[in-house]
This record gives C-alpha cells, structure tokens and sequence, in this order.
C-alpha cells in the first residue's frame, strides 16, 4: 500500500543510521579507527528494532501535524484577532484545531466603513449587475471553497480601478493571497 506518514517517519530512522556511517567514512588519521568502529556499530544499532522503536517513540512526540491536514477548513477565514465562519458570517476566537496557517490582514468589523473598495465599485462599474457580480466574485476569492472551479478575469480601459480592486483585495487577503 501507499506509505503513511507513520511509515514514511520509521523509514528516517536509517537515513539517521546512514548518517552514522558518512561520519564513520569521513574519519581518517591514527586514532579514528577506535571511534569508526564505534560510529558503524552504532549505525547497526539504529537499524535494528532496539534502536528504531526507542528513536521512534520519542521523535513521535515531536511531529506535530501531517501537510494534508493543515487549512482544511475553506469555510473559515483567519483574521489578526479570531476566525471567521464564511458560512455563517460570525467570528469566534481563533482555535489551535483547525490547523489554519494563513491569517488575512485586519481586525473583525462587520460594520467598518470599506471607501476604497466601495469607490473602486462605485467608479468604475455603472452597472449594477456587473457590481454585484464582482462584489460575489470578490467573496467567492475570499472563501476557499473552490468548487465551482473559476477564473476570474478583470477586463476594461486603463485606469479603471481594475488594479485598484485587485490589490485591495490582495492586501485584504493578506496571507491568503500569497499562497
């Protein structure tokens, strides 16, 4: 079957024996003989159960969380002061469980004044259903719910707020933008 990372975490034990082993090669002179041996010995000894099990229940309380089980949540938005429920649109302090490694930038405030955003809008779309569009295009970038499996693409004259939107957006995503 495909290695899990418990397997793939007892297998590092004999990188640590080969390591052992380069030591041991690396040694030269009169004296080194007595400590090669010693290195070699020692190598086989990480190799065997009585040296892996030990090397490896100990290690084990050091690993912390598996890569694939880090930002699983695309409901929850990290902020500089708690996390936020897209779903439900209510902020809650930030919790060590959902293993989010992303926060964007700024402070939970439903009710703050957004000028930027709202006179890139109001300025460079006359229309009010391509407005709304990009106001749901804009939360849809927000979330991480990729499902729908989009690309959004800003088109337009120059100087019309297209940069603008866009890194206000990026600058509001914070760490989320960068990937």
């Amino acid at each position: 079957g495909v290695p899990n990372d418990d397997d793939r975490a007892f297998l590092r034990g004999y990188d640590v024996a080969d390591l052992w082993r380069e030591e041991a090669g690396a040694l030269a002179g009169k004296g080194a003989a007595p400590l090669r041996r010693r290195l070699l010995a020692w190598a086989e000894h990480t190799e065997s159960q009585a040296g892996l099990l030990p090397m490896f229940g100990s290690a084990r309380r050091h690993v912390g969380v598996a890569l694939a089980a880090l930002d699983q949540h695309p409901e929850l938005l990290n902020l500089e002061d708690g996390t936020v429920d897209l779903r439900r649109g209510r902020h809650r302090p930030a919790r060590r469980a959902d293993l989010l490694t992303q926060r964007a930038s700024g402070r939970w405030n439903p009710s703050a004044p957004r000028p930027t955003w709202e006179r890139v809008i109001e300025e460079s779309l006359d229309d009010p259903e391509t407005a709304a569009f990009l106001q749901r295009a804009a939360g849809y970038t927000l979330g991480g719910d990729r499902s729908e499996q989009v690309f959004f693409v800003l088109q337009g004259p120059g100087a019309s707020g297209k940069g603008t939107g866009a890194w206000t957006l990026a600058a509001i995503l914070g760490d989320y933008a960068r990937g």
